[in-house]
């Protein structure tokens, strides 16, 4: 099982359509995929690897709109990961 790579984060200061305010950020990859505990690290929404794993577990993050407390779940581009007032648009680059 091959890692995918980032490319980077292009964080956009948009507030998404909804009733709540979310900030949208858009991140590449390389490759098919990437672990939604290192996508939360990898976009420096969290600190630590530690922490980004005790946050998905603790169901902190949201997958496609559901609740996922899988750290190791395969987040692929198109893929919307919810995460501390932020949507994560994942894209391939």
């Amino acid at each position: 099982m091959e890692m995918a790579r980032f490319l980077s984060l292009f964080a956009r200061e948009r507030v998404c359509s909804g009733a709540t305010n979310l900030i949208s950020m858009q991140f590449a990859i390389f490759g098919e995929h990437i672990e939604l505990s290192q996508l939360l690290k990898a976009a420096r929404l969290v600190e630590t690897g530690g922490s980004a794993k005790l946050s998905v577990k603790n169901g902190w993050a949201k997958l496609n709109g559901e609740i996922c407390t899988m750290c190791a779940k395969k987040v692929r581009p198109g893929d919307k990961v919810e995460f501390d007032g932020k949507v994560i648009e994942i894209i391939a680059k």
